[in-house]
């Protein structure tokens, strides 16, 4: 069973890079059309997607903050915690699904 959960989590989090990529990509459109980006997601319905995705750990909304240089993207991951946009790769570690623009170097 338990080899059947990792699983089920592996898909899920598949699943949400996959939505959270579709919205960057919204977000990528409008800032090309607009010369920055929305001050809220919805700012990108209808035109640059038909809706906005919630996020399948939390059933919420996904979190979504502008920047002096661009925006932080994320899912709150399988611990359904906000981690503050951390990752795996950051100290203290988190499980956020995370899209930064400009990405991290």
């Amino acid at each position: 069973a338990p080899a059947i959960v990792q699983g089920q989590t592996a898909e899920d989090r598949g699943c949400q890079r996959f939505r959270n990529l579709n919205v960057a990509f919204g977000l990528d459109a409008y800032h090309r059309d607009e010369k920055h980006y929305p001050a809220n997601l919805k700012d990108l319905v209808p035109k640059y997607l038909p809706e906005i995705p919630n996020d399948l750990f939390s059933e919420r909304d996904l979190i979504y903050r502008r920047t002096d240089k661009g925006y932080v993207l994320y899912s709150v991951g399988d611990n359904g915690k906000d981690d503050d946009g951390r990752t795996y790769d950051d100290e203290p570690r988190g499980d956020d699904l995370v899209i930064r623009m400009p990405s991290k170097k």
